[in-house]
């Protein structure tokens, strides 16, 4: 059914044997090329809850959740839910769909591979590489939904929500992928569709996959690794994406999103097209490594008023940084929930994670995510600045364990971006280093920082835990109306990235002349541009 949205940060927690698994009466095609699995590193291990030991667990949250669809109706200070089957009858038809004060219609669709021109919701294509050398992936199986299945309104362009991921397979080499993406929508009082206010609306991930009992015969240690999809008897493993290969989706979506995209990627292109029926979406970037952390803790070794049952690590950075890092709870059997449990101890919710985990990740994952975000798209610049008519305001992406789901805040005329992580990978010894990506529509960063139309740049530097400047390998540019912002290479636990974004020299254009040749001549253009070496500037006669 229809999932609560909560505003936190991009994580989870995830509970003994959590993977999420949909079963299909279908069978498996089993005549495709076989794939071939990565057996250098596996992506995660399943782990129990025994007794004496509690879970700890900082992950992304699992965008593989069913659709729903659902009428709200509000009298008497209470509210009634209905379920839906269908978009096309009562109560969530078309009738039915404007806003009121006393209902609403919601809906939360999956995507699956566009089959006709009239899907306004779906995958158009999902490519591998740049684009002169891009190959296009076949779209191979459809996991089903097993709960929340529901029909849309087609010739409203409301989408349905039938699949929780579609499979894709190289030509070439037989390797899978596999897509799952969510939209959370609503009505407004005209009947018209819009994005559902939540911190992320819209969210994508692509995953590489195989079989696991094909896996296994490349490394006996898939064995212990859990589904992250099942289809009938087929359950697929996730390895490890190649780094270095570009992956890009074509989306359609029934609505422009208006604001800023985040997600787990580098060298990251968003754009949107205008359709007739729905907005083409391009997603590009390449995936990048993601410490995560997932494990048994001993209570033995758990800090003095931080071991419930279960302790979740989560992270609203943008509303209280220090102080909202971490809630125990503990299981009431009697209701089946987890209750809250307010810890005794004067030790903050991070410092006892990082205490607990040893400062250290349980596991590299690979990740390619891209999500929409409305918390990013309501921050506040004290200015009277407009969305980007394109409605991409920014992107926003990083490889950090945890990072603000509330975007960069401005302060004292920099862009300041939250991030937190372990400082050790698995091994204990190797130092974890972040990336981080901003990009911020050109028209909209002169607005905010009040700069003319001559170029613009910015300076990178990043404020350490405790309370230190230093610098970082970065660099800015400006480009197709888009002003990027990278660095990498810094390290953590809680590091504050900073971008102070300010006006670039004006540029300039020259003639030189060849000294010896006066028939040949080459212009330069520069904040100070100079003729090179056997050139000299000409002048006007």
């Amino acid at each position: 059914m229809f999932r609560k949205s909560v505003v936190v940060a991009m994580l989870a927690v995830l509970v003994a044997n959590s993977a999420v698994g949909v079963s299909s009466s279908q069978a498996a095609d089993n005549s495709q090329p076989k794939p071939q699995p990565n057996s250098n590193q596996i992506s995660v291990s399943p782990f129990n809850h025994p007794e004496g030991f509690t879970v700890a667990s900082v992950d992304e949250p699992d965008s593989t959740t069913g659709g729903g669809a659902e009428r709200r109706e509000y009298a008497d200070g209470k509210r009634s839910v209905t379920e839906c089957a269908s978009f096309a009858v009562a109560p969530c038809d078309s009738a039915n769909r404007a806003e009121t004060e006393s209902s609403s219609t919601y809906g939360n669709a999956g995507v699956t591979a566009c089959t006709s021109e009239n899907d306004s919701f779906c995958l158009e294509s999902i490519k591998l590489g740049s684009q002169n050398s891009a190959k296009r992936l076949k779209p191979i199986q459809e996991i089903a939904v097993v709960r929340g299945r529901f029909e849309g309104d087609p010739k409203k362009g409301v989408p349905g929500s039938g699949s929780i991921a579609t499979v894709w397979q190289d030509p070439e080499n037989g390797d899978l992928y596999a897509s799952s993406a969510s939209l959370l929508f609503t009505f407004d009082k005209l009947g018209n569709m819009k994005s559902l206010s939540a911190t992320y609306p819209f969210r994508m991930t692509i995953r590489k996959i195989a079989i696991k009992n094909e896996a296994k015969l490349a490394n006996a240690a898939f064995e212990f690794s859990p589904c992250v999809f099942t289809f009938g008897d087929t359950c697929y493993v996730e390895l490890m994406h190649n780094e270095g290969l570009p992956i890009e989706a074509q989306v359609r979506l029934p609505f422009k999103l208006s604001g800023w995209f985040y997600g787990r990627l580098m060298n990251t292109a968003i754009s949107a097209t205008k359709k007739s029926t729905h907005e083409l979406y391009l997603f590009s970037g390449k995936p990048v490594q993601v410490p995560t952390f997932a494990k048994n803790i001993p209570k033995s070794q758990c800090i003095e008023g931080w071991c419930p049952d279960r302790l979740q690590v989560d992270a609203m950075l943008g509303v209280n940084w220090l102080k909202a890092f971490g809630t125990g709870y503990k299981a009431d059997k009697t209701v089946g929930l987890w209750k809250y449990m307010e810890p005794k101890s004067n030790v903050s919710p991070w410092q006892a994670f990082v205490q607990m985990s040893k400062d250290t990740a349980s596991d590299i994952r690979t990740a390619w995510s891209v999500s929409f975000s409305d918390s990013l798209t309501s921050i506040t610049y004290g200015t009277n600045c407009k969305d980007a008519t394109g409605g991409i305001n920014g992107v926003l992406t990083s490889n950090a364990m945890i990072y603000s789901s509330y975007g960069p805040t401005l302060e004292a005329g920099f862009f300041n971006y939250r991030v937190a992580g372990l400082h050790y990978k698995p091994d204990g010894i190797t130092p974890t280093t972040g990336t981080y990506e901003l990009q911020i529509d050109s028209k909209l960063a002169r607005c905010i920082f009040k700069l003319s139309n001559l170029p613009i740049s910015a300076t990178l530097s990043v404020l350490t835990s405790d309370g230190r400047t230093t610098t970082v390998v970065g660099a800015s540019s400006e480009s197709k109306g888009m002003l990027r912002i990278t660095m990498q290479g810094f390290n953590f636990s809680m590091p504050i990235l900073r971008a102070k974004i300010h006006q670039g020299a004006a540029k300039s254009t020259i003639l030189c002349v060849s000294k010896k040749n006066k028939s040949i001549s080459k212009f330069v253009t520069g904040s100070k541009p100079t003729c090179s070496t056997g050139y000299v500037k000409k002048t006007a006669s």
